[in-house]
């Protein structure tokens, strides 16, 4: 795609604004998907949508996606202006998904400046074409039949009150009222009873005329009108057509809005099968029942759930990024004032003060500017219901999908290493996890399964879990697979459940005996463990046969700066982070002990953890070789302990994480290693990988 004609801020905003529009186009679709039919509020904002990007495409000379948002404009503008048309909504909504589909792959095609896919845009606008000819046509031949059937449940009332009653447009008003409770109210006359005055002398005159449509019987309703006070005469009749003119043209009707008192609520549904108008209103709102469908544009906007926000402005992220990384080099310039030598005494009272307050000041910043780059996972989540839509459909399972959490917030970058990983978990559980309806019922659960996605936040951490209610993990056919593929040694007695659930996240191991769409690869686990460690998170699993499977994974609110302790081994700097470390205290050497295979343990309060020397990891000179003459640090992770023998404590600060040189991180130094970051002394610090640490099998 050639872009040399357009400028570019112009292309990157008709980008980002169209992945904004698809992005709420796929949430409307997936929310109506357990519907029969779009609802009037999902119809208007998904044809504004289609609308928005035919005419922005068009202006930046993408005229294939605009040529299809058209048609797919023209479906629903048809749905919109025909509510009582037959219309397949499974279908529809996959010629959307479709779009959605063809648009993203388009808009990476724009990003990497390659050509338009042209044929595949007029392939899928001749099937929305060939669908919309299709419902035009059946809508034709079953008019007459369904004007019949409506005809039936269609009612004319005229009402006359008894003269000098007074106030005959407010008594027409709490016909209307009464009426509401049982009937679908289409249209009086006249219009303006709760405007103007002047129509109690038109009710005088003419009375009151209600056109509206209800499954009551003829005697029933005309009992109903009779006894209704001040009513001198009732004039009903049943089938009749709406107000029409002289010359035969109908009138369009007004829409009835009712506005109740306090501690009321009225329900108004309609009773024919197309599910014309159903209104809810509540203490001090209004109930607008419409003429077979037909919204009021005014009342659509207020009521409009997908309207957005307009207190929001987009900043593109490179900006975050760069205030972040000055946010960062603030802290360490604070470091490196508050640490600098001489600034200690009584006499430096005042400038202890002003650091203090220099302090608070950088942390508010640093706190705003990392709020500006949390993000929630509804976005995320969003996608989880299109692949279980997907997956359902082809594998022929039912399956219940529920979000716990989705509000919960996490850094931008973290959200772009999380996402792929629970998409995966999702589809195990639909894949693996999941039985057959025929299993289900044959071991006593419900025909429908059930996925639950949780997030919750607690401390510095989120938590994030995938389970479902499926057959659960099996413990021999895991072993067996792993013994098969030498991924472990015959000897399997002392481990836990735990420990063989985890032999699933081992590169390469699957399962599944055959490959699918889904599974089979060996490909998929590994990634995920992969992916939450590169952030500084773990992995765990929990099952149970025959109930279910819960994959949980604790991840950093951000990886951006940390909270961390730095030690000294020798001559180097190292951080751990405050979160891992559970204690530290000098060793008393009557609790050291050693194993058979000469490993160095500890005892502490009847617990053993080993031992992990940092300064022979890593081959650093030391005068602290004794256990006694340095520090033992507990850390945590996965919740295993290790501790990490080192020279002596610098301090507690935070940090700004950055990245290693490719050239290190690709040699053997960087086991170990996640990241570095620079002190108030201006020295180096590297950050250790608590998961390196406590997992591998290093001593």
């Amino acid at each position: 795609m050639a872009s040399d004609r357009r400028d570019d801020s112009l292309l990157e905003l008709f980008v980002f604004e169209t992945v904004q529009y698809i992005q709420l186009l796929e949430k409307i679709i997936l929310e109506a998907g357990s519907d029969d039919r779009f609802s009037d509020s999902a119809i208007n904002e998904i044809f504004r949508i289609m609308h928005t990007i035919k005419g922005s495409s068009a202006m930046m000379s993408y005229e294939h996606i605009s040529t299809l948002a058209h048609k797919t404009e023209d479906l629903f503008f048809f749905i919109r202006e025909n509510p009582l048309a037959e219309y397949d909504i499974t279908v529809v909504s996959d010629f959307v998904l479709s779009f959605i589909d063809f648009i993203n792959s388009e808009i990476n095609s724009i990003r990497q400046d390659k050509d338009a896919d042209t044929e595949r845009a007029e392939v899928l606008g001749r099937a929305i074409e060939k669908y919309l000819t299709e419902i035009r046509a059946e809508g034709e031949n079953d008019k007459q039949s369904d004007t019949a059937k409506v005809s039936d449940n269609l009612y004319k009332a005229t009402l006359y009150f008894e003269e000098d009653c007074g106030m005959e447009n407010i008594r027409a008003y709490a016909v209307l009222l009464e009426l509401a409770e049982f009937a679908t109210v289409t249209s009086y006359d006249p219009a303006d009873i709760e405007e103007s005055d002047d129509s109690a002398d038109e009710i005088r005159e003419n009375g009151f005329t209600v056109y509206f449509e209800s499954d009551r019987a003829f005697d029933e309703l005309k009992s109903h009108f009779s006894d209704i006070p001040l009513v001198r005469d009732v004039i009903l009749s049943q089938g009749d057509a709406e107000d029409t003119s002289d010359s035969g043209v109908r009138t369009e009707p007004k829409p009835l809005e009712i506005t109740l008192p306090p501690e009321e609520k009225l329900e108004v549904e309609a009773s024919d099968k197309s599910g014309a108008a159903k209104t809810e209103v509540k203490s001090g709102g209004k109930a607008e029942a419409q003429t077979r469908g037909k919204a009021s544009k005014q009342s659509a906007r207020k009521t409009d759930p997908y309207q957005p926000m307009q207190s929001l402005i987009s900043v593109h992220v490179s900006k975050l990024d760069k205030l972040m990384n000055l946010v960062g080099e603030l802290v360490i310039a604070e470091s490196m004032v508050v640490e600098k030598p001489g600034q200690n005494g009584s006499e430096h009272n005042s400038f202890h003060r002003e650091a203090v307050q220099m302090h608070k000041i950088i942390s508010e910043m640093q706190e705003l500017v990392m709020s500006m780059r949390l993000m929630t996972l509804v976005a995320t989540f969003q996608k989880i219901n299109r692949i279980v839509r997907d997956m359902t459909k082809k594998l022929g399972k039912e399956v219940k999908l529920n979000f716990a959490g989705e509000e919960t917030e996490v850094d931008k970058n973290v959200i772009e290493h999380i996402s792929d990983p629970i998409l995966h978990l999702v589809r195990n559980c639909i894949d693996h996890g999941i039985e057959s309806r025929d299993e289900r019922i044959a071991a006593g659960k419900p025909e429908i399964g059930t996925v639950t996605v949780e997030a919750y936040s607690a401390g510095s951490y989120v938590y994030i879990t995938v389970s479902d209610d499926g057959r659960g993990l099996n413990k021999e056919k895991i072993l067996e697979k792993a013994k098969r593929n030498n991924l472990i040694n015959d000897s399997t007695e002392s481990m836990t459940d735990r420990e063989i659930y985890n032999l699933i996240f081992l590169p390469g191991f699957s399962t599944s005996e055959t490959v699918t769409e889904f599974s089979g690869r060996g490909v998929g686990m590994d990634v995920v463990m992969q992916n939450i460690g590169e952030i500084g998170g773990n992995v765990s699993v929990d099952s149970t046969p025959g109930r279910g499977t819960s994959v949980t994974m604790k991840i950093p609110l951000t990886v951006a700066i940390i909270d961390g302790m730095n030690i000294a081994v020798g001559d180097r700097r190292f951080t751990v982070p405050v979160s891992a470390i559970k204690e530290f205290f000098k060793p008393d050497m009557k609790n050291v002990i050693k194993n058979t295979d000469g490993y160095e343990m500890i005892m502490v309060r009847g617990d053993c953890y080993a031992i992990v020397r940092l300064h022979e990891i890593w081959d650093i000179e030391t005068g602290v070789t004794n256990l006694s003459d340095g520090i033992l640090v507990v850390v945590e992770q996965d919740e295993k302990r290790r501790c990490l023998f080192v020279d002596s404590l610098i301090g507690q600060q935070q940090v700004v994480v950055k990245s290693m040189p490719e050239l290190i991180k690709r040699s053997r130094l960087a086991e170990g290693i996640v990241g570095c970051t620079l002190l108030g002394d201006g020295s180096i610090s590297l950050i250790l990988d608590m998961n390196w640490l406590v997992n591998s099998d290093i001593r």
